[in-house]
C-alpha cells in the first residue's frame, strides 16, 4: 500500500515539472527596452512645428511643448549666410518641463567679418519652469544661458561670452565652467538657488565683476 502511494506522488510531481520542450520560433528576442522607449527624445532641429517653432524672428528654435530634446551636432547663430535667414540667437524654451541635452556639441558664433554679419546674442533663453540644460559648450555669444526660476544647468562649458549663466530663483547650476567673460558676470542666480562644483575664471568688464554669485 505504501509503495503504491509513493509511485502515484512521483508520477504527479514529474508531470507538473515538465514544460514546453520546443523553443519559440524566430530565435531569442530582446527583453530590455531601448533608450528611446524609456525616455523618448526629440531632435531639436527636426521636430514638428507643434513642438518647436522656427518662425521667431530672433531665435532659430523655440521649444513650446514639454519633452526631452537633443542637439544632433554643432550649431551656430549670428554671422552671415548666403541664401538663408541669419538669426542672432539659437534656442528659446517657453514650455515647462523641458530637458535639452546638447550631447557634447557646441553652440557658437557663425561666420563673422562678412557683409551683413550679425553678432550672436543669446545661446539659450528660458522662460519656462522646471527646465534642464546639460552636457555641451557655448562660446562667443553675448549671453550664454539666461533664464528664470526653477532652471537647472549642468555639465556646460561657457567661454568668450558677455555673460555666462544668469538665472532666477530656485535655480541649480552643477559642474559648469565659465571663463573669458567680458560682461562682468560669470554665474549669477537668485534666492533659494544652489551652485555646486563650478568654476568661473577671467571674468572682466566692470569694477565689480563677479565670478559666482
Amino acid at each position: 500500500m505504501k509503495t503504491a502511494i509513493i509511485l502515484v506522488l512521483a508520477t504527479v510531481a514529474t508531470s507538473l515539472a515538465q514544460g514546453d520542450l520546443n523553443p519559440p520560433s524566430g530565435g531569442p528576442q530582446p527583453s530590455m527596452k531601448t533608450l528611446q522607449q524609456v525616455e523618448p527624445r526629440i531632435d531639436l532641429t527636426a521636430a514638428s512645428s507643434v513642438l518647436v517653432s522656427t518662425n521667431d524672428p530672433d531665435f532659430y528654435y523655440v521649444i513650446q511643448r514639454p519633452g526631452s530634446y537633443f542637439l544632433p551636432q554643432d550649431r551656430f547663430a549670428g554671422g552671415a549666410a548666403i541664401g538663408s535667414t541669419v538669426k542672432s540667437s539659437f534656442v528659446k524654451i517657453t514650455a515647462d518641463n523641458v530637458t535639452l541635452d546638447l550631447q557634447g556639441f557646441r553652440l557658437g558664433q557663425g561666420s563673422s567679418g562678412l557683409p551683413g554679419a550679425v553678432a550672436a546674442r543669446t545661446a539659450i533663453e528660458v522662460s519656462g519652469d522646471h527646465v534642464r540644460i546639460r552636457n555641451g559648450s557655448i562660446s562667443e555669444f553675448e549671453t550664454g544661458v539666461f533664464g528664470g526660476a526653477f532652471v537647472t544647468v549642468e555639465d556646460v562649458s561657457i567661454t568668450q561670452c558677455g555673460t555666462g549663466i544668469e538665472l532666477g530663483n530656485y535655480a541649480r547650476v552643477r559642474r559648469c565652467e565659465v571663463g573669458d567673460v567680458s560682461g562682468g558676470v560669470g554665474i549669477e542666480v537668485g534666492v533659494g538657488s544652489m551652485i555646486s562644483d563650478c568654476v568661473a575664471a577671467r571674468i572682466r568688464g566692470s569694477a565689480d565683476a563677479v565670478g559666482i554669485r
